[in-house]
């Protein structure tokens, strides 16, 4: 540290201090919240040897075993919920210096620390840092491939920097098969930054890349999921990603909301605030953009490319296929928007008015963090929470009806012995009842029995009922009701005249 100028010695203390509150962040309350769908999946991939790990099938979750290594490797050192979200925590850390070295060697230390401290109290990374999935790690070894590219374009005799810039960029696919728009940024920026004379001398290092790959890209196609999620890009989910960048999920209508058909009608209440953030935080990195394109055309074409690139290629991936859209596949692109408001965020000219565009930034983040932290209605679907309450509740020969199939696997999670009870997916598409009419299924479930739970996921406050729940409602006595996070639970007897 003696050795480096006085102005680079300040910024890595910062950064030091940035890291240490940032990773106080993603570690608070790690192992708070209940383990949803996915999380628990992330267990079933994780748990047991490492040949069930590498090689299993019957857990069917669309992404590579890399993360499900990692994952397995720290998968007792705590509580399941905190030993699970980990590596999350732990690649979420390590991305914020990460993130400055990058943003500083092609902006210079100040911008570096500006989109550090962006970075640490984003509420979108704090929440991907807490989740037992691989978007954090996915985020970090992009970051890292971008690094190793920018010091093999600064040493492009150095095969070292070449080889360990092929590694890191096959393990980045190997955490998520979202990386392939990321690799095709890659390439492009060579093309972009570097004369037409060098581009031959980069074709190996692509190439072994590519040829690296095409193992695991046909592992990543022989472990599709089948059928069809009706969850596709449209206008709107632009705006929604500039929301999350700013704002996170626990700022305003929670993200169920935001899937309904009717999501305008829960959007309305809000736009107060929802339209003064977003102008502010777009009016600012749109102001970032021009600065950049002021001083360096060809890195601000490279940096909006890094922001465009994954949002088109999952887009085109949800229009082409049944992979669905949804924003934590492009949480890469966070990383240039975070960019672009540092850099327009240091190149207002008013101290007053950057002084206050900061103080709504940090209060926006604070509030958002404390809401992530503290409000149910932004939490995670609390499976441990309703698993609680059957255990109190149940009786012998009680059955649990799923209405979303696959969260059978979430109560078998936290009720991995359920002696007294039985629990059945709701499998059938029929939904067009009658007052006489119920699903062969759902008759054949309840035939005989005297009363009959019913567990709906993903459940949203204040929504309208679907027929199936009028149709209990009208035609059963509710005994007892559980709410939580997303999840209801409902106890219904069979009276005289529904028997």
């Amino acid at each position: 540290m003696i050795r480096l100028p006085s102005q680079h010695r300040q910024a890595c203390l910062l950064v030091a201090l940035i890291t240490v509150i940032g990773s106080g962040l993603r570690a608070y309350r790690l192992g708070y919240q209940s383990l949803w769908h996915d999380e628990i999946l992330t267990y079933l991939s994780s748990n047991g040897s490492l040949s069930h790990v590498l090689f299993q099938t019957e857990v069917q979750t669309n992404v590579l075993p890399l993360y499900y290594l990692v994952t397995h490797a720290l998968l007792y050192w705590s509580d399941l919920e905190t030993s699970l979200r980990l590596p999350s925590f732990i690649f979420g850390s390590l991305t914020l210096p990460l993130f400055y070295a990058t943003v500083r060697h092609i902006f210079g230390a100040q911008t570096g620390v500006w989109a550090t401290g962006l970075l640490a109290i984003s509420p979108f990374h704090i929440f991907y840092s807490q989740e037992a999935r691989p978007y954090a790690m996915y985020v970090f070894l992009c970051l890292l491939v971008l690094l190793l590219l920018q010091r093999c374009i600064d040493h492009q005799q150095s095969r070292l920097l070449k080889v360990c810039y092929v590694i890191v960029a096959v393990l980045a696919f190997l955490c998520h098969a979202a990386a392939i728009p990321f690799l095709a940024f890659l390439v492009l920026s060579i093309l972009i930054l570097r004369p037409l004379n060098e581009w031959r001398d980069w074709v190996p290092t692509f190439l072994a890349v590519g040829l690296l790959l095409l193992p695991a890209v046909y592992w990543t196609y022989t472990i599709q999921v089948s059928g069809k999620i009706d969850q596709r890009f449209d206008p709107s989910s632009f705006l929604n990603l500039l929301w999350l960048f700013s704002t996170g999920y626990s700022l305003g209508p929670d993200l169920r909301s935001l899937f309904n058909l009717e999501k305008l009608r829960y959007l309305a209440p809000h736009f107060t605030y929802i339209i003064p953030i977003l102008t502010l935080t777009v009016g600012l990195a749109w102001f970032g953009v021009k600065e950049i394109w002021t001083y360096d055309k060809r890195q601000c074409l490279v940096w909006v490319l890094f922001f465009f690139l994954p949002i088109i290629g999952m887009s085109v991936a949800a229009l082409v296929t049944y992979r669905p859209f949804y924003e934590r596949y492009v949480i890469t692109s966070m990383l240039p928007f975070l960019v672009f408001l540092a850099v327009g965020i240091q190149h207002v000219q008013n101290r007053f008015v950057r002084l206050c565009c900061v103080g709504v930034l940090l209060v926006v983040s604070s509030f958002s963090i404390q809401q992530y932290y503290f409000d149910p209605h932004y939490h995670r679907e609390d499976n441990r929470g309703a698993a609680r309450f059957l255990k109190d509740h149940v009786i012998q020969g009680d059955v649990v009806i799923c209405m979303t199939p696959h969260t059978t696997a979430n109560l078998f999670h936290y009720l991995p012995a359920p002696r007294r009870m039985a629990i059945r997916p709701f499998r059938t598409k029929e939904t067009v009842l009658t007052s006489k009419k119920l699903p062969v299924e759902l008759r054949e479930i309840i035939a005989g029995r005297k009363r009959f739970w019913v567990f709906y996921s993903q459940s949203m406050n204040g929504r309208s009922k679907g027929p199936l729940e009028q149709h209990f409602d009208e035609h059963y006595v509710t005994r007892l009701e559980f709410y939580s996070s997303k999840i209801k639970l409902v106890l219904y007897e069979v009276g005289k005249e529904s028997s």
